[in-house]
């Protein structure tokens, strides 16, 4: 069975939020300025919004892609 290429894409788009989810929590051990700080956890949030979002529209993404293949 053939993915859906809106589902597909949505799998490529939160592997890479994923991705820069795990950079900003790196990124957050070694800033020490309080703004620096608070700047990164407002873009963490953001990319985990953005990550909520695309699993509340696509809850297919739960599902690995393997499984999909029935």
């Amino acid at each position: 069975m053939i993915e859906d290429p809106e589902l597909a894409q949505a799998r490529v788009l939160v592997k890479e939020l994923r991705s820069h989810a795990d950079m900003i929590n790196r990124e957050l051990l070694y800033v020490t300025r309080p703004d620096a700080q608070a700047r990164k956890r407002a873009d963490l949030r953001a990319v985990q919004n953005q990550l909520d979002r695309l699993r509340r529209h696509y809850p297919a993404l739960a599902e690995p892609p393997e499984a999909l293949a029935g």
